[in-house]
């Protein structure tokens, strides 16, 4: 599979959405000493409490989304609580 940035992740325009992916990014933040599922499923819980209106596929694909743009551009603040970052 190749990863190239050729398509790269915009956040959103709409005040809603911009809104869930900050609070996706910042559960992740919060809870990034659980491991990925753990902090995955905090992100998508942060979702969920601002667009109820997605179901749970749709909330995961937001919170990967936002946790994918903020490690690429806000790598610094996304993971400063943690001596461990990923590679």
């Amino acid at each position: 599979m190749n990863h190239s940035h050729s398509q790269q992740i915009k956040p959103p325009e709409d005040g809603r959405r911009r809104d869930a992916w900050r609070a996706a990014a910042k559960a992740y933040r919060e809870h990034y000493n659980e491991g990925a599922d753990g902090a995955y499923k905090a992100a998508e819980k942060a979702v969920l409490a601002l667009l109820p209106d997605l179901n749970q596929e749709q909330a995961s694909a937001v919170a990967v989304a936002a946790v994918s743009y903020a490690s690429q551009y806000h790598a610094d603040w996304l993971y400063a609580l943690y001596e461990r970052k990923p590679r």
